[in-house]
Order: structure tokens, then C-alpha cells, then sequence
């Protein structure tokens, strides 16, 4: 990250500094302080996980995505399948799901983005993705409603992810 910084710094000075004096290049860096400092102290927010174990309890429920591959920030939860945003701001939802299989991606008990995944094929997937502007504290979850798929044992064909942006 410090590096990411550094080549921002790196890349405004040389943007600021053609026909400038060194005075009117401090004053254009003092300026976009506080971009560079957000950036640097910025708290990630990402997460992906898949849905390994079988349910007979799907139907209109919260699918519970039982294996976490990422979870920077800590939001999403394994145990209840929801993912509690710790910061506001602008997120990045996704769903995939293979044949036969209608999903929702949810905000505090309010279907945002659908996704029906319909093949006769078995190795046929769909996706969808929305964009969320939450609060700290709002509620996404993805609600199964209607359907039946396949899984694995052990890498996820169905994953929920988010990312704050």
C-alpha cells in the first residue's frame, strides 16, 4: 500500500511540477493531502464465499455461504450467511450459480438484484452483480428462491461476493 501511495506522490509532482516553482509545487501537494492520506489509511472492506454443504432448508431463506475464501474487514458472516457493512460508502455485490437456480441479493429485507440461472446443461452458469450504497450496519445477504444445484466438496460452484469501493 505504501508503494501504491508512493507512486501517486511520485506521479503528481511530475504532473504539477512542469512550469512550476518548487513554492507552487508544495502548495498543489498540501492540496491533494488529504486524497493521498484517505488512501493510505483507508480500511479494505472485500469478500468472497462459497456454498460447499447441502440444505434442505433453502426456500426463501438466507443462503448461508459456508466457505469463506476472503473476508478482509471481518463483515461477512459463515455462521448467518449475512454481510454487515463496517463502513459506509459505495459497494460491489456479485452472485454465481449453476442450472436451475433463482437467487437474490438482498438489503435490509429488500431484493435488490435477481439472478435465475435456468440450463438443461449441467456445467452452465449465470451471474449477476449490483452496485449498493450502504451504511455502516446495513444487512446483505443472498435469499434463495427456487431451485435446486449442485456443489462441491470442496471448491464452491455457487459464491456471494462483495467489495467496498
Amino acid at each position: 500500500m505504501k508503494a501504491a501511495v508512493l507512486c501517486i506522490v511520485v506521479a503528481l509532482i511530475c504532473e504539477i511540477s512542469d512550469g512550476l516553482d518548487m513554492m507552487q509545487i508544495l502548495e498543489e501537494l498540501k492540496r491533494v493531502e488529504p486524497i493521498i492520506r484517505e488512501i493510505y489509511e483507508r480500511k479494505w472492506v472485500m469478500f468472497t464465499a462459497g456454498l460447499t454443504t447441502p440444505s434442505s432448508t433453502w426456500e426463501n431463506r438466507i443462503l448461508i455461504f459456508d466457505t469463506v475464501i476472503l473476508n478482509v474487514g471481518d463483515g461477512y458472516n459463515s455462521s448467518t450467511g449475512v454481510f454487515c457493512a463496517p463502513s459506509d460508502g459505495m459497494y460491489f455485490f456479485g452472485v454465481c450459480s449453476n442450472q436451475n437456480l433463482g437467487l437474490d441479493i438482498v438489503l435490509n429485507d429488500v431484493s435488490k438484484v435477481q439472478l435465475h440461472a435456468h440450463s438443461p446443461e449441467v456445467h452452465q452458469f449465470g451471474m449477476n452483480v449490483g452496485w449498493l450504497i450502504l451504511q455502516k450496519g446495513d444487512h446483505v445477504w443472498v435469499k434463495h428462491t427456487y431451485g435446486k444445484s449442485y456443489w462441491t466438496d470442496e471448491v464452491p460452484m455457487i459464491s456471494f461476493l462483495g467489495v467496498l469501493i
